[in-house]
């Protein structure tokens, strides 16, 4: 297989998992407001536990030639712990074992938006990285995350490198912002058609594009408890993401 054709496999596979993940985490809830309402639900359910030491740890999907693709929460199959996040608040936390050092690799993680674009919601993660004695080496801001035109409705995503000087890092703790550290942000506006518009400045005829048709009105993407994941792993010189 060319390698042309083995990233498109890997896109491919990549996508499937992104829309099969979407239909089980989405069960009945069907728009923004009943997916908040939900993750909620979950979030109380959750186990509450004094500190990421005491949440048990998967270990980070690893290979040292090709890239591996993992979605999060994987619900019906482990049980959910949440941890106090300060001032009252406490979030669902997933806890990954990160490989053992051999190269410098890529972390990619993305949070799809759901809920319709009508009724949008978005999960606002936070990645955190700890050392072996879940002391705490670095973390994202929600500032970290760019929007990208990933899945039906797009999402969040940002990348974080594995370089020789994190060689000691150990965890990688995958939770919510805080209340306090979202904000929630715009979808993208949506437009089918554009209409030239001609308009004379001085000598000069300047034509400007108007959309025009089907336009979706900006709407906020309404932060939720937990939602879809998709975390992308791959060797540095191997990462196309």
């Amino acid at each position: 297989m060319s390698a042309r054709a083995a990233a498109s496999a890997r896109a491919l596979t990549g996508g499937l998992l992104a829309l099969s993940m979407l239909a089980a985490l989405g069960g009945c809830a069907t728009n923004g407001s009943q997916r908040i309402l939900r993750a909620e639900e979950q979030l109380a359910s959750a186990t509450v536990v004094a500190g990421l030491s005491a949440v048990p740890a998967l270990p980070l999907p690893w290979n040292a030639n090709e890239e591996v693709t993992m979605t999060l929460p994987r619900e019906g199959s482990d049980p959910q712990f949440a941890i106090p996040v300060g001032h009252g608040e406490r979030r669902i936390v997933q806890l990954l074992k990160l490989p053992a050092w051999s190269q410098p690799y890529a972390i990619n993680l993305t949070s799809f938006a759901v809920g319709g674009l009508g009724d949008p919601a978005l999960f606002y993660p936070k990645m955190v990285f700890l050392d072996a004695s879940f002391r705490t080496t670095r973390q994202t801001r929600q500032s970290d995350f760019v929007y990208r035109s990933v899945g039906a409705q797009g999402g969040i995503s940002t990348t974080v490198f594995m370089n020789e000087a994190d060689r000691n890092e150990a965890y990688l703790a995958i939770l919510g912002e805080t209340q306090e550290g979202i904000t929630e942000q715009d979808s993208v506006m949506q437009s089918s058609s554009a209409t030239p518009v001609v308009v004379p400045i001085g000598p000069y005829i300047v034509t400007w594009m108007v959309p025009t048709g089907g336009a979706e009105p900006p709407r906020k993407l309404r932060a939720l408890a937990v939602g879809p994941l998709r975390l992308r792993i791959a060797p540095f010189a191997k990462a196309s993401f």
